[in-house]
This record gives C-alpha cells, sequence and structure tokens, in this order.
C-alpha cells in the first residue's frame, strides 16, 4: 500500500509518525517518509553489533557488522516502550541505519545514553591528554568513566567534587591507591552524617585525610577570605591550587584578572577549570531537566541561579582555551601537570577480605587446597579417581588466577558454621558442578 500510494503522489508526501527520544514535547514526535525504513530491516542488538561508533551528538556514523562499515543514512532514535499491561516495563530506542553494503538494518539501543562514551569521544576527539572525572560528593560515575576511557585509550583523572561547611567547595583528585582509599573514607564520613541525597564534610575532615590528595578550591566570584585560602596552602603546599572558570558570561576577562590576582595573594597557583556538565552545548535543556527534577519544580519555576545561563559549561576546543587564557598560560600548563602527578587508575583496584582466613603461616591458596585434598579424601574413601584430581587441579588453578580463594574460604566457613546449627545448606548453579565444592563439602 506505501508503494502504491508512493508511485502516485511521490514518496516525499507519504509520511509516517515517528517518536522521537527527545525531553523537548516539540520534537517528541516527527514526520519522515514512510518508505524510508522498511518493516523488513533486519534486527539488531548492541550485542550483535560489535562496536557502534558514534559522532559528538550520540548519533550512529559507522559500526562493525561484518565487517567496518560506515552509515549512510538513518533515522531516529524512535522510542519503543511497553505499557502497563506487561508485568515488566519495556523501554528503548531503536535506530534505523542504512550501511554502505546496501544493508538496511534496525539497531535496537538507546545510543543517546552512553553519556559517559559520549563525553569521553568528544575529549579524545579534541586532542584532551587526560580527562577528569569529578562528581558531586560521590565517585557514582568512576567506574562507567574507566571503561569508556579505557576503551578511547584516554587517561583518567579520578576525583571528586567535594561541599564543605563554611569553606569553599573543593575538586579533589587522588594521586594513588592510598589517596584513593582517603577520598572514599572522606565521602563515606559526609554521607553517613548528612540525610540521603547530601553531604557534610568540615575542613578537619579534609585535613585528617590530605596525605597523596590533590585539591582544587573553587569559588563562584574571585573573592574570598585569604585566610582560608591560606589554610588549604598550608594544609596540601604544592598539591593545592585555585580554580579560575569562565563561561562567556560577558565579564571573562576581568574575571579572569581577579582570580589570577587572587591566586598572587593566597599563594594558591591558578588552574584553568572549564567546570564541564555536558559534552556539547545543546545538552543544556537536559541539564536544566535534569536540574529542575532533583529540585522538584517545573524549569519554569526554578531558580535562575539553579539553571546554567548559556550552554557553555561543555568540552572546549583547545584553541578556544588558549585563546580564553592567553594571559594565563601557566594556568592551562598546570592542568597538564595535574593530570601528570594523578596516575591513578581503577586497575589497582582489588577485594581486600578485612581479616585473613588462613590459619598463620599458610596463604590461602595452600589453606583452600589443603581442605579440598582432605574432603576429596573424606568423599573417595578408597582413593581420588586420577579424572577426579586432575578436575580439582584445573579448578584450583582458575580459582588462583582470579583471586577467588577468600570467596571459597568464606562460603566454606559459613556452611560449616550453618552445619554446625543444624541449618540447612543447599548448592546452586556452578557450585553445584564443581569438584572443589563438591570436596568442601
Amino acid at each position: 500500500m506505501i508503494n502504491r500510494l508512493a508511485s502516485r503522489v511521490g514518496g516525499d508526501h507519504v509520511l509516517r509518525i515517528a517518536k522521537r527520544s527527545s525531553i523537548d514535547p516539540r520534537r517528541a514526535y516527527a514526520t519522515t517518509p514512510a518508505t524510508d525504513a522498511p518493516a523488513e530491516a533486519f534486527a539488531l542488538t548492541t550485542r550483535q553489533a560489535a562496536k557502534v561508533e558514534t559522532n559528538r551528538h550520540g548519533e550512529p556514523v559507522a559500526m562493525q557488522w561484518r565487517g567496518r562499515c560506515a552509515v549512510v543514512r538513518y533515522w531516529g532514535p524512535e522510542r519503543i516502550e511497553t505499557g502497563w499491561w506487561r508485568g515488566r516495563s519495556v523501554r528503548r530506542d531503536a535506530w534505523w541505519v542504512e550501511l554502505d553494503n546496501g544493508a538496511r538494518l534496525w539497531l535496537h539501543c538507546d545510543l543517546r545514553r552512553r553519556q559517559w562514551r559520549v563525553l569521553v569521544g568528544r575529549a579524545a576527539e579534541l586532542g584532551y591528554a587526560a580527562l577528569a572525572v569529578t562528581d558531586r560528593n560521590s565517585l557514582a560515575g568512576v567506574v562507567r568513566a574507566y571503561v569508556a576511557a579505557k576503551e578511547a585509550g584516554l587517561p583518567l583523572v579520578v576525583g571528586a567534587e567535594l561541599t564543605l561547611a563554611e569553606a569553599p567547595t573543593v575538586v579533589v583528585w587522588a594521586t594513588d591507591r592510598a589517596s584513593y582509599g582517603r577520598l572514599c573514607r572522606l565521602l563515606t564520613t559526609g554521607l553517613r552524617r548528612a540525610e540521603k541525597g547530601s553531604c557534610e564534610l568540615r575542613l578537619d575532615d579534609l585535613a585528617e585525610n590530605s596525605a597523596g590528595l590533590m585539591v582544587g578550591v573553587t569559588l563562584e566570584e574571585p573573592a574570598a577570605n585569604l585566610e582560608t585560602l591560606g589554610a588549604f596552602r598550608d594544609l596540601f603546599g604544592d598539591r593545592g591550587f585555585l580554580l579560575a572558570d569562565a563561561h562567556r558570561g560577558g565579564d571573562d576577562r576581568s574575571r579572569l584578572a581577579a582570580f589570577a590576582a587572587l591566586s598572587q595573594r593566597s599563594g594558591l597557583p591558578m588552574v584553568a577549570s572549564g567546570d564541564v556538565h555536558y559534552h556539547a552545548p545543546e545538552r543544556r535543556l537536559l541539564h536544566d531537566v535534569l536540574t529542575a527534577i532533583r529540585l522538584g519544580e517545573t524549569i519554569e519555576a526554578a531558580d535562575g541561579a539553579e539553571l546554567l545561563p548559556n550552554g557553555e559549561r561543555c568540552l572546549r576546543s583547545r584553541e578556544d582555551l588558549a585563546r580564553l587564557f592567553r594571559d594565563w598560560p601557566d594556568a592551562l600548563a598546570r592542568t597538564a601537570e595535574i593530570a601528570e602527578r594523578c596516575r591513578f587508575s581503577l586497575d589497582e583496584l582489588r577485594f581486600e577480605y578485612p581479616e585473613e582466613l588462613a590459619p598463620v603461616g599458610k596463604t590461602e591458596l595452600a589453606w583452600l587446597t589443603e581442605l579440598t585434598q582432605q574432603g576429596a579424601e573424606g568423599r573417595y574413601p578408597e582413593g581420588v579417581p586420577e579424572k577426579v584430581r586432575q578436575q580439582i587441579d584445573h579448578e584450583l588453578r582458575l580459582i588462583a588466577k582470579l583471586r577467588y580463594e577468600a570467596y571459597f574460604l568464606t562460603v566454606w566457613d559459613l556452611v560449616r558454621f550453618a552445619r554446625s546449627r543444624g541449618i540447612l545448606c543447599q548448592g546452586r548453579g556452578s557450585a553445584a558442578n564443581s569438584a572443589v565444592c563438591y570436596c568442601l563439602g
């Protein structure tokens, strides 16, 4: 029917309604040529497409499917969601793409939700040497940012923005594994003190956990008590800085000059700061919506001081930053210095049990091996079959490789305790098919 209509009146005049993924009601629906997205297009999930390359707006430009293919045309995203009749709500976005090899596909994914990949990708596109992640009173975004940065080959500086009582807000960066632990301890302290959604920290808390951390003092305006800034200088020494930002507010030159003067008086070196909230200016509207949701208000009713005045809290080109800080080149150079000194990576993290699970003088692997051998002798009193012994050795090597010895010992201890109290235990999943688990009881 569609083809017959298109042949009579022209394809551009036969339209369909497409539901778009947009926070703007005016853009939630769009009319598109009905002939451009045939229903017979092959459907792909993101797992079937090995890698989807996107531009700075999160739109597909190429993908790995039977080799690398460029996207010639696309429509989307079109929102697909279920209603109340489904027990479990399902919502996803679909892109219709035509590749340069002639294939037409429905790609079932929400490319716009890959926020960290888009942000990191934009930073790499702009030639950044590193990217810092500093969520407010949180490390919630660090893991996703780490995965995206590792895929892009971009060094990641891990930190957080801390709200202090009776002191300026600070941005804190971890230089090594120990300082990352102190940052986590700081956040735990502040979040426990306050109600959910808030954090309560004092300068004394920061002082107790300052070793190895680098700090940047942030100010809404370049005016502050020199005694307070001096406290940060004395506490952090060459690890303390004054962050300066400007976002085309009409007074950028005078604002940065005032920050430079304050830096001279306080003894805290000035560092160029982006105060980045999103990767591109057009994401400001989404940020406003999220801010209004956090405040529990409509966008119209939200306080103007809470909503950003323009879209300049985005990643900027290096040329743009060089022009903005042309009179203060050292402020830009110090960003590279901070990135060079903050070498901590999430690769260094390993789960650490709070106490040793093996007897004194024995490693956890040795103790687990001994317990397994004892259990095997009990299970096979006439001798452990060679096939079983090989399976046990294979599993123990795998456990050692994955460093799961403590986990197996913990479960063994729990089962032993439960049986001593007459509590039923039952193995499930892969444990029911494990020779080590069988021998441990």
